[in-house]
């Protein structure tokens, strides 16, 4: 006798691509990281944006380097290296517009 395995809906009984799943989760994960790291960078650049009257091509650079940074973290799937080199950047941007 053929054996019978289902092919419709997974509420039916039909299989599931667990190693579908895992990438799919771990590409989640990957954009989720360089997003929040790009978040932050991007807040440091309004904060250099307010700061003061000259800090605003400071604020212009750091929306450039975050571009390319997330650019660079999306291509190495996660890898948020380059961000956060351009965190650290821009905490000492703003402790050099401050001070």
């Amino acid at each position: 006798m053929a054996e019978h395995s289902p092919s419709g809906p997974v509420q039916v009984g039909a299989s599931m691509d667990y190693p579908e799943h895992e990438r799919t989760y771990g590409g989640f994960v990957a954009l989720t990281k360089v997003g929040t790291a790009a978040t932050i960078a991007i807040l440091q650049a309004l904060v250099l944006f307010g700061l003061a009257n000259n800090a605003f091509w400071l604020g212009v650079l750091m929306i450039v380097l975050t571009t390319i940074a997330s650019i660079i973290g999306v291509v190495a799937k996660g890898d948020i290296k380059a961000l956060v080199g351009v965190i650290v950047i821009g905490f000492v941007l703003m402790a050099l517009t401050l001070g």
